[in-house]
């Protein structure tokens, strides 16, 4: 009893602490590209999301730039006061990006260069040598900030175990 008193409260703790909501400015930046000009101004939004009470920043800077340039990242990165994450897939110029702005989190999504949207989370058996390079270079270099991997967990669940599945899938459906 008292072993699961401590892991409640050690997940108590991890939740309490953890951003309760962070916006993703993609699609800010896309309707700035698709204007061809500076409107709305990705920043002054980014700055004002926190003011509204926003605990963190989401970008997701793709190969084609066609939300979040990465020149974004970088100006985002200077000026953003609350938690800053940048998620992508793991490509070198991505990992490279995040070693330099070293953002307060990283969060690895499965959509390569040819992939339009991220439709689907890690197939972890596939990706294994990948995500564990990837995840311990970060490790070693972010300094303990958080991690986080993209998995489809339903997916999972409903292959793993199909009576809980089924009653996962039937609550969403109905």
């Amino acid at each position: 009893m008292k072993s699961l008193f401590i892991s409640f409260y050690l997940a108590k703790q991890y939740y309490k602490n953890m951003t309760k909501l962070s916006v993703n400015v993609n699609k800010i930046a896309t309707i700035r590209n698709a204007r061809g000009n500076n409107v709305p101004n990705l920043l002054n939004v980014a700055l004002d999301i926190e003011k509204f009470g926003a605990e963190g920043i989401t970008v997701h800077p793709r190969p084609d730039e066609r939300h979040i340039r990465y020149s974004d990242v970088y100006d985002l990165s200077k000026r953003v006061t609350t938690e800053f994450n940048i998620e992508g897939y793991p490509n070198q110029k991505f990992i490279d990006l995040v070693l330099d702005v070293k953002p307060e989190q990283v969060t690895l999504v499965p959509d390569p260069p040819h992939v339009l949207t991220s439709n689907a989370g890690w197939k972890i058996k596939e990706n294994k040598e990948l995500l564990n390079e990837v995840l311990t270079e970060f490790s070693k270099e972010l300094n303990s900030k958080p991690l986080a991997i993209f998995i489809l967990l339903l997916s999972t669940i409903k292959s793993q175990s199909p009576l809980i599945g089924s009653a996962i899938f039937s609550s969403l459906n109905s």
